[in-house]
């Protein structure tokens, strides 16, 4: 699997799209990428004079533009990765606090070589993983530009999402330049393998990654571990919509 790194004309501060919509209580896991997709392209609701209540469970979106360097079995490439993102919220004045839980994650195909040809792989991220009540949560706390209403805008603190691994320090550890350097991997799945367990796409052309040379023997699974550190700069678009970068 390819190690990926987030890219951006300023590679000091990566710049990465995110939607938020409100879901009034339903769960984040009723919406799927179909709904969210589309929900980018609603226009949003004229400006309003009185002020908006943002406590509820919100779904975030976040899209995330990736690349990797080829090494001996993977070809250089590029792509976007997603992030769907549960937030419970309490607002009350300018104040508004989330607990947030990941969702769902997208990655982008990648290309190997072979030695007779190249194949083409897809992680997919179980939809199973994130209907457990057990995965964790992360809170973050910060303060409206002004009264909630359209047009309000905001910037929070930062905000570390860990699974799979469990650092010291996720807001500033360093994250290691190989898996071999994952010192704090827990079993984030229960099911008795470090990390998360997520599959190989089949069919339409997919290949399972060879484990022997001849590809006899393939892997099915791999065990994964993520963590992403970021903080969002937003605006109100409306009662139910907030669009931004982080």
């Amino acid at each position: 699997m390819p190690y990926f790194r987030a890219v951006s004309q300023d590679a000091r501060r990566p710049s990465v799209a995110f939607l938020l919509i409100a879901c009034f209580g339903a769960a984040c896991g009723s919406y799927d990428k179909g709904d969210l997709e589309a929900a980018q392209h609603e226009r949003a609701q004229p400006l309003q004079a009185a002020a908006c209540d943002l406590s509820g469970t919100w779904a975030m979106r976040m899209q995330l533009p990736v690349q990797w360097s080829g090494s001996l079995g993977v070809r250089a490439g590029r792509g976007m990765m997603v992030h769907t993102v549960k937030i419970e919220r309490r607002h009350h004045g300018a104040q508004v606090d989330d607990r947030m839980q990941v969702c769902g994650v997208q990655l982008p195909d990648y290309l190997t070589t072979a030695l007779a040809a190249s194949e083409r792989f897809g992680v997919r991220f179980p939809d199973s993983l994130f209907a457990r009540t057990d995965l964790p949560t992360y809170p973050l706390s910060y303060r409206l530009d002004g009264e909630a209403q359209p047009g309000t805008t905001f910037a929070t603190g930062m905000v570390a999402i860990e699974m799979g691994v469990r650092m010291a320090d996720p807001l500033r550890d360093v994250w290691p330049s190989s898996y071999r350097g994952l010192t704090h991997i827990v079993d984030g799945d229960s099911d008795g393998h470090p990390g998360v367990a997520v599959e190989f796409a089949d069919g339409n052309g997919y290949s399972h990654p060879r484990i022997n040379w001849t590809g006899s023997v393939r892997a099915r699974q791999i065990f994964s571990a993520f963590r992403n550190v970021a903080r969002l700069d937003g605006t109100l678009q409306s009662c139910t919509r907030v669009r931004g970068t982080a």
